[in-house]
């Protein structure tokens, strides 16, 4: 029988696992025929090159420090795997809310 904490985190498990399910079956391109998309490719790919000053480099009025920490990683792998790095993280941060927390 399973209670309390465990049956809690069993239940983020399957939120977890299934919302992934959920975003690649929807864009499956998005990890199998990755590229970037917008403002992706031209804007924080290229500024991942200058390293982790492209981080206070705003855009369009905004900081977006997410998209700019994953471009500088990005920009450490071959580039025919960065789009799929960044579509990757993307996906997994929109998944996020259901991760499995550690209660107090």
């Amino acid at each position: 029988m399973v209670t309390g904490a465990r049956a809690v985190r069993a239940y983020t498990w399957i939120a977890f696992g299934s919302s992934l399910l959920i975003l690649i079956l929807r864009y499956p391109t998005a990890l199998f025929a990755a590229e970037p998309l917008w403002e992706d490719g031209p804007i924080f790919y290229l500024g991942g090159f200058d390293g982790i000053e492209s981080l206070a480099r705003p855009y369009q009025g905004y900081l977006h420090v997410a998209a700019r920490m994953v471009a500088v990683a990005a920009a450490a792998v071959p580039p025919a795997l960065a789009p799929l790095l960044m579509n990757g993280a993307t996906i997994l941060a929109a998944v996020s809310p259901s991760q499995p927390r550690s209660s107090p």
